[in-house]
This record gives C-alpha cells, sequence and structure tokens, in this order.
C-alpha cells in the first residue's frame, strides 16, 4: 500500500530542504569567510618586523604570495561579500517564512502586491548586507596592507 501525500504535503517538504540547504551554505560560507582571515592574516606583510607601512609598498611580501596582485584581493572580497550576504538573507528568509510560503499567493492585488513589497525588502536587505560586509573585508584589507 502507497502513502500519497498531498501537494501542500510535498511543498511543505521541499521548503524545509530549502531551509535546511540554506542553513548548511550559511555555514560553509562562514567557514570559508574565516579560511580567508587566516589567509589575509597569514600573508600580511605586517608579520614581518621589518615592514615599514606606507602608501606605495602594499602586498604580501612571502614568496608564495608575491604574484597577487591588489585586485585580485579586492575581486576575492568582493565574491567573499557577495556569497556571504546572499546566503544570509536567504538563510533569514526561510527561517521567517517557513509557514507563511506554503500558501500559494492569491489574484487579490492586496495579496500580490504584499508579496512583491516583501520581495523588494529582501532584496533591499541582501544589498545593504553585501555593502556592510564589503566594506568589513576592505578595511581588513587595508589594515592588514595588503591594498593600499
Amino acid at each position: 500500500m502507497q502513502l500519497r501525500l498531498s501537494n501542500e504535503a510535498k511543498i511543505s517538504m521541499r521548503l524545509q530542504t530549502l531551509q535546511r540547504l540554506s542553513g548548511f551554505s550559511f555555514a560553509v560560507i562562514v567557514l570559508l569567510s574565516a579560511a580567508g582571515v587566516v589567509l589575509i592574516h597569514q600573508a600580511s606583510p605586517l608579520r614581518d618586523p621589518t615592514f615599514q607601512p606606507n602608501s606605495g609598498n602594499a602586498g604580501s611580501l612571502l614568496p608564495a604570495f608575491q604574484h597577487i596582485r591588489e585586485s585580485d584581493w579586492i575581486t576575492g572580497a568582493t565574491i567573499l561579500a557577495a556569497l556571504l550576504a546572499l546566503s544570509f538573507a536567504l538563510f533569514l528568509f526561510f527561517w521567517q517564512y517557513q509557514d507563511s510560503m506554503t500558501t500559494l499567493p492569491t489574484s487579490q492585488p492586496r495579496g500580490v502586491l504584499r508579496r512583491i513589497l516583501y520581495f523588494l525588502l529582501w532584496v533591499s536587505f541582501g544589498i545593504l548586507t553585501f555593502t556592510g560586509v564589503w566594506i568589513g573585508w576592505m578595511a581588513y584589507l587595508m589594515t592588514q596592507w595588503l591594498v593600499d
């Protein structure tokens, strides 16, 4: 005898899977960010006691990291900030709306407009989170003298 699930139960199960995946991806990206912090610290020229910081000598003094340009550090910081902001916004979105997402949107303009406004709210939250995380990464790169 087969057990048949209703469409609402299937949608709920898929949303729970998405919620778990968003939490897992957020944790992985946080670990990648922590690894990035350690890598930046290890590549920092401030670890060399003879380093004299001034505006013309930013960059790593280690031979393995000398070929990495400033634009590469900035690109890496931008990518990590975007991934972290996106995964954080999705994680919070699925966590907050886990119950209300199983209901289908109504054909009334008020219900559709409300969902559009929620979407725009979450997009703006993601953009603001990205901006904050990116500024944090850039400040850390500058304090470690990898970027002028």
